[in-house]
């Protein structure tokens, strides 16, 4: 048990890593404190593996984060995760078009 929540710890980790990474870079979030960012990256990246081991009540009353703010990030994550991942797709189709010699 204590390897797997290791290795949970990591994928959740990883995971917020790329959340966080992609809402820095939207202007929307400029003004946004770091650790709103960090909250809503790590509340997300639980939402997207499935794991409800911690409440984001709990986790926002651990960082003081305003529970409507984060809800707002972790959805703008959200969208720009599923944004990137569909042009990522759209390049990949349109490499696998290109003739192979």
């Amino acid at each position: 048990p204590a390897i797997q929540k290791l290795q949970q710890s990591r994928i959740v980790r990883c995971h917020a890593h790329v959340l966080a990474h992609l809402a820095i870079t939207d202007s929307s979030t400029i003004t946004m404190k770091p650790s709103l960012i960090a909250t809503a990256a790590i509340i997300g990246a639980l939402r997207g593996l499935n794991l409800h081991s911690v409440s984001s009540e709990q986790i926002c009353d651990l960082t003081g984060a305003a529970p409507s703010t984060v809800e707002y990030l972790v959805m703008l994550t959200e969208k720009l995760l599923e944004n990137y991942t569909t042009n990522v797709n759209h390049s990949l189709q349109c490499f696998d078009s290109y003739p192979t010699p």
